[in-house]
């Protein structure tokens, strides 16, 4: 399967695979992304087995772009819990990309965008069991390291990186 989008390719929203696919993503959002901004569970998601060619063009300063730029984003503000999500056999390709992962867990009082709903101690996110395994990055141009953290304490928990290659370097 092809797909050639300008927002998200995938969005994963729970008890979901995608498989076997070349994502060509053009100047905004993510090719790879959980569902950001719902105040339900996902859980169970399979991506294997897919190639990304990337051309990111570099984000605004705006607080929301340099937090959530990425190949493969979990950027969320929902009151829910995200888990059980592997990222397999993953080939990316750009001559520039700003991140290749970014899981963050955040806080809106810190970042803000208007179709994300407020976050607070009591209602945020909780991620945990999130494997990337097998995972091939070429781009001269890698703008930021990857981003995996949250703004709130004990709601990221097992996070895997499993043959994780940028650029020649495990």
């Amino acid at each position: 399967c092809f797909v050639m989008a300008a927002d998200d390719s995938i969005k994963l929203m729970g008890d979901s695979t995608a498989r076997r696919l070349v994502l060509w993503q053009c100047s905004n959002a993510h090719p790879i992304m959980v569902q950001a901004n719902a105040d339900r569970d996902y859980k169970h998601c399979l991506v294997e087995d897919v190639d990304v060619i990337m051309y990111q063009l570099r984000p605004s300063a705006h607080d929301w772009m340099l937090a959530s730029s990425a190949v493969i984003a979990s950027v969320r503000s929902g009151d829910s819990h995200i888990e059980d999500f592997t990222f397999r056999d993953i080939r990316i390709e750009s001559p520039y990309l700003f991140r290749v992962i970014d899981i963050y867990n955040l806080d809106t009082a810190k970042v803000t965008a208007y179709w994300l709903g407020e976050t607070s101690p009591a209602k945020h996110t909780r991620l945990q069991n999130f494997v990337f395994e097998n995972i091939q990055v070429n781009s001269p141009v890698l703008y930021f390291k990857s981003l995996v953290r949250s703004d709130y304490p004990d709601s990221l928990s097992k996070v895997t990186f499993q043959d994780l290659v940028i650029n020649g370097t495990r």
